[in-house]
């Protein structure tokens, strides 16, 4: 499980200092115009990599639904998890590039690489013993908080 929620990690502790370097945007500005400049830019750049980011998990979260309606959850996991650690790895080239359109997809990337979040959670849930569903379940949301 700890393995399976990095991408949940590089969401939260990542995202947004990878963005700001692939953009030039992590030094400090002078006071005045030139820091007012600065933050907004900061304000636009997060902005579009989050938006990109939930949207990507929106449409990741719904088509690995209907993958594991159509297949067992154990199945559309292991899938599932070759192709997110392909986008984590791919959104880092894309920082090569340096441009707000490769800061969407990088946010994107991140996104649908949590897809794998959802057979993750059927799977523990259908795999733990009855009366230890919920300390599993609650191990695995600890995972995702490190």
């Amino acid at each position: 499980a700890a393995l399976v929620s990095l991408p949940e990690t590089v969401l939260a502790d990542v995202l947004s200092q990878f963005a700001f370097a692939a953009l030039g945007l992590l030094g400090d500005a002078d006071a005045g115009a030139a820091s007012a400049n600065l933050s907004s830019r900061r304000a636009f750049v997060s902005f579009v990599a989050t938006f990109s980011l939930q949207v990507a998990l929106m449409v990741g979260s719904h088509v690995a639904g209907i993958l594991a309606s159509r297949a067992s959850s154990r199945r559309v996991l292991l899938w599932t998890v070759p192709f997110s650690a392909g986008l984590q790895a791919a959104a880092g080239l894309v920082g090569l590039a340096g441009t707000i359109g490769a800061v969407a997809a990088c946010g994107a990337m991140v996104g649908l690489s949590l897809m794998l979040l959802v057979p993750l959670q059927a799977l523990v849930a259908q795999l733990a013993p009855p009366d230890r569903v919920s300390e599993a379940m609650g191990a695995v949301g600890a995972f995702k908080c490190m």
